[in-house]
């Protein structure tokens, strides 16, 4: 017991000859790796934004079916709701400039959009996309790699809008709605 006790004492007297430890002094946190999952999403939302609104034109793709309920700025719309499918999420296909009136209104069950898209891409586009949507409905989540490679595709399809007409045709067959219509 002596012995430890002594130890201790020591160990104490060596102590208090020494300055108080100072932040700079103590080792560095190594910063946590952002979730790889998490800044790919954030690339696919902005890389699809920039797509949909120069696809759309930056305006509300329903202002000829109910123009006089448009305003409130554009936003990023689903004509599958987000909370119903977290696949089709980042399907450009799936994603339109809207209206914050109209995208509340969608939101709240409103057919305005389910009127344009089956009026612009028919009932058998409504009937694929809710194919798709059932399809993944165990799967909210794409993977990481699938989330690489769409990124990819989108990169190009982005990188290439110069060289694409204007027109809906021809955007279809060069990928600006998606796969699931070619």
């Amino acid at each position: 017991m002596n012995l430890r006790r002594a130890a201790d004492w020591n160990n104490v007297m060596a102590q208090i000859g020494k300055p108080k430890p100072t932040k700079a002094d103590r080792p560095k946190k190594t910063p946590r790796p952002k979730n790889r999952r998490k800044i790919l999403e954030s690339q696919l939302e902005d890389i699809c934004k920039a797509i949909v609104f120069w696809r759309d034109g930056a305006e509300c793709v329903e202002r000829f079916i109910d123009g006089n309920r448009c305003g409130g700025g554009i936003q990023w719309g689903h004509y599958i709701p987000r909370q119903q499918s977290g696949w089709l999420k980042y399907e450009i296909g799936n994603t339109f400039c809207q209206c914050r009136n109209h995208n509340n209104l969608h939101d709240k069950g409103s057919q305005t959009m389910a009127a344009w898209f089956g009026g612009v891409f028919g009932v058998n586009a409504q009937m694929k996309m809710e194919v798709e949507r059932d399809a993944h409905r165990g799967k909210s989540q794409r993977t990481i790699q699938e989330l690489e490679e769409l990124l990819a595709y989108y990169d190009e399809l982005y990188q290439n809008r110069f060289y694409v007409h204007l027109n809906l045709n021809t955007l279809m067959n060069a990928g600006y709605y998606g796969k699931i219509y070619k």
